[in-house]
């Protein structure tokens, strides 16, 4: 064989490789970005909902306050606001009949 002959049979690829193998072995690392991206968004769209559900709920409880007491609503409503964001309960409903 001449050296012509070599030349172009090392530019063929071997037998059971893809030519395009290397493309694919790049794009792992913008495909594992995408998706690490994906959950980090998820995650800080959990927690807000989350955060606005709770004032939501502190803000509902301080509202039944002000209207049941007619003394001294402010401070009641306050430490029943209070309470409530501290016990966690806030992610119940606090909608009463």
């Amino acid at each position: 064989m001449s050296s012509g002959e070599l030349a172009v049979l090392s530019h063929l690829p071997v037998l059971g490789q893809h030519p395009c193998r290397h493309d694919v072995r790049l794009l792992v690392i913008p495909l594992t970005a995408v998706v690490g991206l994906a959950v980090d968004f998820g995650r800080a769209y959990s927690v807000k909902s989350q955060t606005q559900q709770a004032l939501d709920a502190a803000a509902l409880a301080g509202g039944r306050v002000s209207q049941v007491e007619k003394t001294d609503t402010v401070n009641k409503a306050r430490r029943q606001q209070i309470g409530i964001l501290q016990s966690g309960q806030a992610n119940q409903t606090w909608v009463s009949t």
